[in-house]
């Protein structure tokens, strides 16, 4: 796990609050520092980041299946079983990219 690239939600972001709820920080791990263009539940097609599931915890995982259940109206079970294939995607413009330790990656 890396986490050398950090996403902070942004506090005028309309799913600001569903962060907190759910992961209890506005802060994520992602994957890569660089976006690419692809879709996801009502977003035909954007600039999204890929959350790293890794780096979450138990409690927190856990929450996301319920949350993403309830948002999408999918049973807990199938969520949980295809979250680490589909992934959970972030909007580039609802958050700010850190990079640490540049140095290693660009």
């Amino acid at each position: 796990m890396n986490k050398d690239f950090i996403a902070t939600i942004r506090k005028d972001c309309p799913r600001y609050q569903d962060w907190i709820n759910v992961l209890g920080t506005n802060e994520v791990v992602l994957k890569s520092p660089v976006p690419h263009l692809a879709s996801a539940p009502g977003i035909p097609e954007a600039p999204l980041f890929e959350m790293d599931l890794t780096a979450l915890s138990g409690e927190q995982r856990g929450r996301l299946i319920s949350h993403l259940s309830q948002r999408f109206q999918v049973p807990e079970q199938e969520v949980e079983r295809d979250l680490d294939r589909v992934g959970c995607p972030i909007l580039d413009t609802d958050v700010t990219v850190t990079v640490y330790h540049p140095q290693k990656w660009f």
